[in-house]
């Protein structure tokens, strides 16, 4: 949230002090942010696609490539998000991490592992690594990672709209609004994308904008 708060504070509630429990057992942490009323109605998507725009366009990691400096959580579920130069490596390493733990937790199965490895040989080799063929850059942005109708809120007070929970690293922009594919989230009304890309419009090639957004969302469903 600090590093998202240095580069859009008029987008995240400014982060006080987190800090570890005295007690052992069980390992407990603590964070304070800045308390603002809200209301928990869907977000103006207008104001937010703007914001969140901006947040893409300005960020710079600090060491030029994707990933982040810790690991990041959505909710109680860590990411592998260590630093990557090449964003086809640092999403796969992600997109296998979600399957280990799948695996581990439910169990194997021999149909999603089947369809995981030709995901992951082939299908998002092909859509990422195009995004620097013929001499093609991508940016590493900082993104919320984690962004559905649940972790924003609408200032009382002046109607400003709030992110919050983030699970941010450094990524294609474009992952931002691939998890909005989900379709178990209000914020999957194509409303919300639409307007992002009118913000900011998709990496080349702009044509396989659809492939590739469906091939990053993957990693929520």
């Amino acid at each position: 949230m600090s590093e998202l708060y240095k580069w859009a504070p008029d987008l995240v509630p400014k982060p006080h002090s987190w800090g570890k429990y005295r007690q052992a057992s069980p390992e407990a942490y603590f964070f304070l942010i800045q308390y603002i009323e809200m209301s928990d109605k869907m977000p103006d998507p207008q104001q937010l696609c703007r914001k969140l725009a901006k947040l893409h366009r300005v960020s710079q990691s600090p060491t030029g490539q994707f990933g982040f400096h810790i690991t990041t959580c959505q909710g109680r579920i860590p990411q592998s998000v260590s630093w990557e130069s090449n964003w086809t490596i640092c999403f796969t390493k992600m997109l296998k991490h979600v399957l280990d733990m799948d695996f581990d937790t439910n169990g194997y199965w021999e149909d999603l592992d089947k369809v995981a490895e030709r995901l992951i040989l082939h299908v998002i080799p092909r859509l990422l690594d195009a995004l620097v063929k013929d001499g093609r850059t991508i940016k590493p942005s900082l993104i919320h990672a984690d962004l559905w109708e649940g972790n924003t809120g609408t200032s009382f007070e002046d109607g400003n709209i709030y992110i919050f929970d983030s699970a941010a690293f450094y990524a294609l922009h474009e992952m931002e609004v691939a998890d909005w594919r989900c379709y178990y989230n209000k914020i999957s009304n194509k409303i919300y994308t639409r307007t992002y890309l009118r913000h900011n419009g998709p990496s080349e090639p702009r044509n396989e904008w659809e492939d590739r957004s469906s091939g990053q969302a993957v990693r929520q469903l």
